[in-house]
């Protein structure tokens, strides 16, 4: 009797959303295709870091003014993200998208019957890990950044430093948000990433070069890669027309409606 009693209790354990996250997280960290992206990611972001650092150390030599080489060179953590963004959305798009591909989304929904409760542990894994990790690649960039700056020019490891590390950390996880909507919607790995492109570049692409009408000049500047360099640019000026906060809100819109929509299939549909 007490036997049954310590697996009825262990199985509530389980199911308790605490518990939920711990084993998305589980899935997360120990999947392959995981650690791999997460480590290009990484290296992408240091080699861009690398780049940058060599590009601003040129723009002394042509004369660029002493402020904007300032803020060129404190805001290198985010050198790669126009670059390396869409894999952020990947990496959250493969988290779901691998789940169907493997048919394993049915025993998580055995052990977790409630759909929100599992979307939501999802989604909490994939904001915090895409969050800390794009913190943990600025870092990166500025460091090999500053083992390349010209000596006059390396900056010094300041608030606003941070804060702008803080911003690609933000930039990371609301990417992870599109990345978990598209791959939840899609069911499909390579779907999901393909809507990530369509949505982030190639979207911008059309927009810029394609669209003759001055409306669809003036929107450009609120998708997702452009407002998403607003978000993580240095120094921007007080009275500059996307403010930092409102970039946020922009990018962050733009990974919670997929988010959203790949909940309601999520939810409401049959795997």
């Amino acid at each position: 009797m007490s036997q049954h009693a310590n697996v009825q209790a262990t199985s509530r354990n389980v199911l308790r959303f605490g518990g939920v996250i711990r084993s998305e997280f589980l899935k997360f960290r120990t999947l392959t295709s995981h650690l791999i992206m997460g480590a290009v990611i990484l290296l992408m972001m240091a080699g861009f870091g690398f780049i940058g650092a060599l590009s601003i150390n040129y723009s002394q030599t042509l004369g660029t003014s002493a402020e904007s080489l300032k803020h060129m060179a404190h805001g290198v953590g985010g050198a790669g993200m126009p670059f390396t963004n869409m894999l952020f959305a990947s990496w959250a798009v493969i988290f779901i998208g691998s789940e169907y591909a493997t048919r394993s989304i049915y025993t998580s929904l055995t052990v977790v019957p409630r759909r929100s409760v599992l979307y939501l542990a999802k989604f909490i894994v994939v904001s915090l890990i895409g969050f800390f990790w794009g913190i943990l690649c600025a870092a990166t960039s500025f460091g090999v950044g500053l083992l390349i700056f010209n000596p006059d020019l390396a900056p010094e490891l300041t608030s606003g430093v941070l804060l702008n590390w803080v911003a690609v950390g933000l930039y990371c996880m609301f990417m992870s948000w599109m990345g978990l909507g598209f791959g939840a919607f899609l069911r499909n790995n390579a779907g999901g990433i393909i809507l990530a492109v369509i949505t982030v570049l190639v979207s911008y692409i059309v927009f810029l070069l394609f669209l003759p009408w001055d409306w669809a000049k003036d929107f450009t500047n609120y998708l997702p890669l452009p407002i998403g360099s607003e978000l993580i640019s240095y120094g921007k000026a007080p009275d500059a027309k996307i403010s930092y906060p409102m970039a946020a809100s922009i990018l962050a819109l733009w990974g919670a409606v997929p988010a959203f929509l790949g909940y309601l299939r999520f939810r409401f549909t049959d795997s």
